[in-house]
C-alpha cells in the first residue's frame, strides 16, 4: 500500500466548456482532503482515495461525506489515476456547478454520494500549485 500527499481537491486548470461556450466555467471546489492510495493484488491495481478532511461547510461536507471514508470510483467508474498528480490533475479540472458522483465506503457501508462544486474560495488556487509542485516532485523521486 502507498500513502502519498493529501491534496485538497479543489481546483481549476483544464476547460471544460459549455456547449457553444466561449470561455470555460469558472473553477470549481469540491472541499474535501484526501490521501492517494495504490496497491497492486493477485486481481489487479487497486486505487483508492482515503478522506482526510472535509471543509466546514463544503460541498463535500453539505453532501455528507466525513473523514476516512473512502472513495472507490468517480462517476461510475473505479479510480485508475497513475499517481497523486494524475488524480490532482482530474480535481483541477471540475468546473463551478459540475456534478461529481463519488460511490464511498463507510466501515461496511457502500453508498453514492453527488457533490456539486462551488467556486474556489480564496487562497485555494496558491494550495493548489503548492501541492502540483510536491506531486510533480514525488514523481520525479527514485522509487
Amino acid at each position: 500500500m502507498k500513502y502519498a500527499l493529501t491534496f485538497l481537491a479543489t481546483l481549476a486548470a483544464s476547460s471544460i466548456l459549455a456547449a457553444g461556450a466561449a470561455s470555460p466555467a469558472p473553477p470549481g471546489w469540491l472541499g474535501l482532503g484526501y490521501t492517494y492510495n495504490a496497491t497492486n493484488t493477485s486481481t489487479g491495481r487497486m486505487v483508492w482515495l482515503f478522506i482526510r478532511q472535509i471543509a466546514h461547510g463544503g460541498p463535500a461536507e453539505r453532501a455528507g461525506l466525513k473523514p476516512q471514508d473512502v472513495i472507490t470510483a468517480i462517476n461510475g467508474r473505479p479510480l485508475s489515476f497513475r499517481d497523486e498528480l494524475e488524480t490532482l490533475n482530474f480535481f483541477s479540472g471540475i468546473r463551478q456547478g459540475q456534478r461529481v458522483q463519488l460511490k464511498i465506503s463507510r466501515g461496511r457501508t457502500v453508498q453514492i454520494v453527488t457533490i456539486v462544486a462551488v467556486a474556489l474560495p480564496p487562497g485555494m488556487a496558491e494550495q493548489r500549485r503548492i501541492n502540483e509542485q510536491l506531486a510533480r516532485a514525488q514523481r520525479a523521486a527514485p522509487k
